[in-house]
């Protein structure tokens, strides 16, 4: 007689089938936690792959952006429900997160109203009657990016223009429309401001911007003449708008990290290299990594997070006859090389636009921008990507070092073409400080309604810097140091003044429009910068930095006893 099988409880089957569920539910979470998804994001008109798109998980500041290419790549966690992608110029895209590892977007451009007015030359036109390459960007698209300045926010947004930025806080961007149309320093398009003309628009912030129009070509710039050989920028500040008066604060606070960093070879591997490269070098001698004391990423060792917070405030508002703005702001900007390396501005801004009857408008515009900053010495970056990766930041058996023991390269028998990429951030104290104020004042008869009008308008830039370069005395090794200190100071102003007047004409009916503008413009410049230096200061206080010479834009020299 067979017996009977062995058969396990119903509650312990159970148990096992729970518990495997349960591993199974803990892996694929695991799984998901880590779900790297990958995409790429185009024009949904012309199909073209769009660079810098902003990325975030929706309700958070976390993300990412778009290649040059399009491409993006983003590790998502667990709570991670929907992207949203955001580009200047076009419609957000939402996007719900499944389980998908690839992703691509077609974003919408957003629709233009034909009648909108823009900003071009000394007038305006209709969207609908441009033929020029021109394009116009909202100050409210600006204020999106966390940013010192407008033409950081604009950068890889604008098809056509070209922004870098140096990354040192308070630098302007290098701007480049459609190339370079012009040899040397003059390759920057011009900027105007309310109607001045100015050298860049780093004194602004992207809240003080009302609509931002980048004039691309001859077509649009020609009325402007050589000067604007590179293209034109023209910016527009606040102005009030119809309704009861508001109050606007905004804050933001941000970290700054480098991002593409170049990975560094590490001890072994540069060793290795340096055998290879010199293995038919007569009389080298086979170097062992073991003959040097550490692996040193310099790049690492020179950068930091870096925080930027600013805050701004507008008072603005508008009747039938009066419209107003009054604003300020303030922003800080640590920079990403650990040294003493910031930068802060105060601004202040106010419009005024009053229409006194009907053949009559009159208003007056005012900026008043304050700044001071330490500037770091960029040339250590330099410095990091070829200096050996073999010896310590700091070397205390380094006695001929002063008065810090920094690491040198030529203990290790190095040329006195290598040094410490860290004590040259350290040892630069550079600071600049200046103030730039700019008023305007118009007023815009109408002649004839809506058809002969006449405006005048005299506009005032005003600016002073000051500088300081200072080099106390210090050795390193080699050729890293100096046995003098050295101080070199500037310090310059500048006016410049513009007085337009410009008579329009415009005819329409049924069949045609035409438009005719007559101007006369006069611009009075006048600059001046006086410059001096010292060695072997005694102290880094300014009351014993006395200069002993100096010179005044090259036309005399002098010494001081």
């Amino acid at each position: 007689m067979p017996k009977p099988m062995n058969k396990q409880p119903i509650s312990q089957k159970l148990f096992k089938y729970l518990f495997l569920i349960a591993i199974l539910s803990i892996y694929t979470n695991s799984l998901f936690a880590q779900h790297i998804i990958k995409g790429t994001v185009k024009d949904a008109g012309t199909g073209e792959t769009l660079p810098g798109v902003n990325i975030l998980i929706k309700g958070t500041t976390r993300g990412t952006v778009t290649d040059f290419n399009g491409n993006f790549v983003y590790e998502l966690t667990v709570n991670d429900k929907i992207l949203v992608f955001s580009y200047l110029g076009y419609v957000d895209q939402e996007i719900e997160i499944t389980n998908q590892v690839q992703m691509d977007i077609a974003l919408k451009a957003k629709s233009t109203d034909i009648q909108e007015v823009v900003v071009v030359g000394y007038g305006t036109q209709k969207t609908k009657d441009l033929t020029a390459p021109i394009v116009t960007v909202k100050g409210s698209d600006l204020a999106k990016q966390v940013t010192s300045n407008p033409m950081n926010a604009l950068q890889g947004k604008v098809a056509g223009v070209q922004i870098i930025s140096s990354g040192i806080p308070g630098s302007g961007a290098s701007v480049k429309i459609r190339g370079v149309g012009s040899i040397g320093d003059y390759a920057s398009p011009l900027y105007i401001v309310d109607g001045v003309f100015v050298d860049n628009i780093d004194f602004l912030s992207t809240g003080d911007v009302e609509e931002l129009t980048v004039l691309k070509d001859a077509s649009a710039s020609a009325i402007y003449g050589v000067r604007a050989a590179n293209g034109v920028i023209l910016i527009t500040t606040k102005k009030g708008k119809v309704g009861k008066p508001s109050v606007n604060y905004e804050s933001y606070f941000g970290v700054q990290t480098p991002v593409n960093i170049m990975p560094m070879a590490t001890r072994n591997q540069y060793v290795t290299l340096l055998n290879e490269a010199n293995v038919n070098t007569p009389g080298y001698v086979i170097k062992n990594p073991e003959d040097y004391p550490t692996t040193t990423d310099w790049y690492q060792e020179l950068v930091r997070p870096a925080g930027i917070t600013s805050h701004s405030i507008d008072i603005s508002g508008s009747t039938d006859k009066t419209s107003y703005s009054i604003g300020g702001n303030f922003i800080y900007q640590n920079g990403i090389m650990d040294t003493k390396n910031y930068y802060e501005r105060y601004n202040i801004r106010g419009r005024l636009d009053q229409t006194v009857n009907n053949y009559l408008k009159i208003g007056l515009n005012t900026i008043m921008s304050d700044y001071n900053r330490h500037i770091p010495n960029d040339a250590a970056f330099f410095s990091a990507y070829v200096n050996p990766p073999v010896y310590n930041v700091y070397d205390a058996t380094n006695t001929a070092a002063y008065p810090i023991k920094f690491g040198a390269p030529q203990k290790y028998n190095f040329g006195n073409q290598y040094g410490n990429p860290v004590a040259a951030a350290y040892y630069a104290d550079n600071f600049e400080k200046g103030r730039k104020n700019i008023f305007s004042i118009y007023a815009d008869f109408d002649i004839i309604k809506e058809k002969l009008s006449f405006k005048t308008s005299y506009n005032q830039d005003q600016g002073t810097w000051n500088t300081r370069y200072y080099t106390p005395e210090f050795y390193v090794g080699g050729s890293q140091g100096i046995r003098n200190s050295n101080l070199s100071k500037t310090a310059g102003n500048s006016s410049k003044q513009i007085i337009d007047n410009v008579l329009s004409f415009k005819n329409s009916n049924s069949n045609s429009s035409y438009s005719i503008l007559l101007g006369q413009s006069t611009r009075i410049e006048k600059w001046e910068t006086l410059s001096g230096s010292a060695q072997s200061v005694p102290g880094f206080d300014d009351q014993s930095k006395y200069l002993v010479n100096g010179s005044f834009r090259d036309r005399f020299s002098y010494d001081a006893a």
